[in-house]
């Protein structure tokens, strides 16, 4: 297996915070929301997730309202 790192950009989000577990990443952006993703097992994430989804954890909240 090899390693590479690419870089990610998400327009206008900006992160103050980042920290990586084994096979996790957990983000505080500079405006308050928290970003997640990753390998979920054992809620590793912090939310349920169903497939790939890239919203933040406010936008994710707020969907789940919504429905």
């Amino acid at each position: 297996m090899r390693n590479t790192n690419t870089q990610v950009e998400i327009p206008g989000v900006k992160f103050a915070e980042v920290v990586c577990g084994g096979m996790h990443t957990v983000a505080l952006s500079t405006s308050g929301d928290v970003w997640s993703w990753g390998v979920n097992d054992e809620g590793a994430l912090g939310r349920k997730t169903l497939g790939e989804c890239l919203l933040s954890m406010n936008e994710w909240e707020m969907s789940l309202r919504m429905t």
